[in-house]
């Protein structure tokens, strides 16, 4: 034990209670800059900021529709600048191409939209799983390919040049319930079925479009790059897998952060199996439908 170590422990602490003071502020207080958005008539399950500068957000609700807002309009009453329909039940996903110029949305009805955000609601390409599809995820450099994650047991590839028939299927043995392709490494993506969060590489990983079964899903798992480990601890202190409900990177692709239900959140390496991390906070629960987390 030094000096050193006695001024380092002090700045952590001075620190740490800086934050606590500035969190404290805020929940009394409340956020200095917040405006509502209001349009939807149901629950609001999705928002998506477009990529680099935030100026638009796309919101999906069980209204079964999509809209599109001005993020940062002064305007109190202001509208949505665009309003896409076409599912025919509760949305859970929206996303924009790294070019902002359109609009991914899928939902409880099997659906996956594509909406050109210029053109307005006249341009929908539409695509199509046997079940209900929780997440989308357009790759990181090609607005044309962009990965699906459905509870009929399957992730799709779909290219918009080949139409409306996906491009191939990765078979699991549970439900998928996110997907997420990384900003680090082009061709590479995360899904999570329940338990099992894997990376993938998208030249290797997909084979014929084709139904769910034993051997299907035998030879997708030989695929994976990386799987990694998700252990949580009760309170009551006995360990347990938990259901991943969600996966997001952070920009550099180097973290990715688990969404977990009935327990608390995971930060992770790529390059390592196991979490770095496990978030605690007082008063923190997670018992109901936590989809997602971001950072």
């Amino acid at each position: 034990f030094s000096v050193h170590d006695a001024l380092r422990r002090q700045e952590l602490g001075f620190r740490f209670h800086r934050r606590q003071h500035v969190h404290d502020l805020l929940l009394h207080r409340g956020l200095p800059y917040t405006r509502e958005l209001n349009g939807h008539s149901g629950c609001v399950n999705a928002i998506a900021f477009s990529n680099i500068d935030c100026r638009f957000l796309a919101s999906g609700s069980d209204d079964q529709r999509v809209l599109v807002w001005e993020a940062f309009t002064r305007d109190p009453g202001a509208k949505p600048i665009r309003e896409f329909q076409g599912h025919l039940s509760n949305v859970f996903c929206t996303t924009w191409d790294q070019d902002n110029t359109h609009i991914l949305s899928s939902g409880n009805d099997g659906r996956i939209l594509r909406y050109d955000v210029e053109h307005g609601p006249e341009s929908i390409n539409r695509y199509a799983h046997e079940d209900a599809v929780h997440k989308v995820s357009f790759h990181s450099e090609d607005p044309n390919i962009f990965v699906s994650a459905s509870h009929d047991f399957t992730v799709k590839l779909w290219d918009v040049r080949a139409g409306d028939r996906p491009q191939g299927s990765i078979v699991g043995l549970d439900a998928f319930n996110s997907v997420a392709f990384s900003p680090g490494t082009a061709h590479h993506f995360l899904s999570c079925d329940g338990s099992a969060v894997c990376m993938w590489d998208l030249r290797k990983a997909f084979g014929p479009d084709q139904l769910p079964s034993l051997e299907n899903a035998r030879q997708s798992k030989q695929k994976v790059l990386r799987q990694y480990m998700a252990v949580c601890r009760h309170h009551s202190g006995v360990m347990f897998l938990p259901e991943i409900s969600g996966v997001a990177f952070n920009q550099l692709g180097t973290h990715f952060v688990c969404s977990v239900w009935k327990a608390v959140p995971l930060l992770y390496r790529t390059s390592c199996e196991t979490p770095l991390m496990a978030f605690h906070a007082p008063g923190y629960s997670n018992k109901v439908t936590q989809k997602t987390a971001s950072f």
